[in-house]
């Protein structure tokens, strides 16, 4: 695993995730105002959708050598990052019933993150590493709006 990989994975256990959550306290972005309002619009498939487009982008910028790790280096990072999120997510998932699935979407942003640290030196994209920036500062990414020539991130 890449040094940068590795410093992303430290930082994310060191975060305090979350704690930011309903706090409008950046510009450049939109926000949402309750775990339920997140989860809707985690759950749609405009999201979905984007999140697919952002990684087939990665996996489009790959020479054929590097996209043959591609599953190799899931399997490497996906433990961890699978056990960091249960940790960080346990709280919440036994509080509220909406945000029961937030595992799935935060395993899978966070995957990503580090895939694109992993494939810095080939790929121009660093969608999901603007998103874990999120999860760094305490928030939920749970949407994106395309608007105007760059798209804004939808976070509570």
């Amino acid at each position: 695993m890449r040094k940068e990989t590795r410093k992303l994975l430290t930082d994310l256990e060191d975060a305090q995730w979350f704690q930011a959550v309903g706090q409008a306290d950046s510009s450049g972005v939109s926000f949402v105002h309750s775990w339920k309002e997140a989860i809707d619009l985690a759950n749609t498939e405009v999201w979905q959708d984007i999140r697919t487009e952002k990684q087939n982008l990665i996996r489009g910028e790959l020479p054929q050598a590097r996209l043959n790790l591609w599953n190799e280096l899931v399997g490497q990072i996906d433990p961890d990052v699978c056990e960091m999120v249960a940790a960080k997510t346990r709280h919440l998932r036994s509080q509220k019933a909406e945000v029961a699935n937030i595992a799935n979407f935060v395993s899978w942003d966070l995957v990503h993150a580090c895939l694109e640290w992993e494939y810095d030196d080939v790929i121009y994209t660093r969608f999901y590493r603007d998103v874990a920036e999120w999860y760094l500062r305490g928030h939920f990414p749970c949407g994106y709006s395309e608007r105007g020539e760059a798209g804004v991130h939808i976070l509570f």
